[in-house]
């Protein structure tokens, strides 16, 4: 009995994993105004002293699942840069900059995703 609790227990926490994983769609095309936090996240300002990017990311496995990476840039410091990786409901996954080197889940992120486009700056 004990051992189909636990059974019972695992197997509805990875439904309910799968279910947050996929929750979350919107307009490829159009993910700024689809995404609330991403909406509020991508800087309205432009400064000459720093630069912020963000890219869209495609896992290659797992086609409906779509990642964010917010690049920054300041060119008063030299080579500061800095890398965050989102998932596509906000939550920071990775963090890469000059505090940090890459690690090898870093690396992997790169080879199982693709780059879709870049969101902002729209070109």
């Amino acid at each position: 009995m004990v051992f189909a609790m636990f059974l019972l227990i695992g197997v509805t926490g990875c439904e309910k994993e799968n279910i947050a994983d996929n929750d979350c769609l919107f307009n490829v095309n159009d993910p700024m105004n689809d995404l609330q936090w991403l909406k509020n996240k991508i800087p309205t300002t432009t400064s000459p002293n720093y630069s912020v990017y963000y890219d869209l990311y495609q896992n290659k496995k797992i086609s409906q699942k779509y990642y964010f990476v917010e690049g920054q840039v300041n060119y008063l410091i030299t080579e500061y840069s800095r890398e965050i990786i989102y998932n596509c409901q906000g939550d920071r996954i990775m963090l890469k900059g000059i505090e940090s080197s890459p690690t090898k889940d870093w690396n992997k992120f790169f080879e199982e995703n693709t780059l879709i486009k870049q969101i902002w700056p729209v070109e």
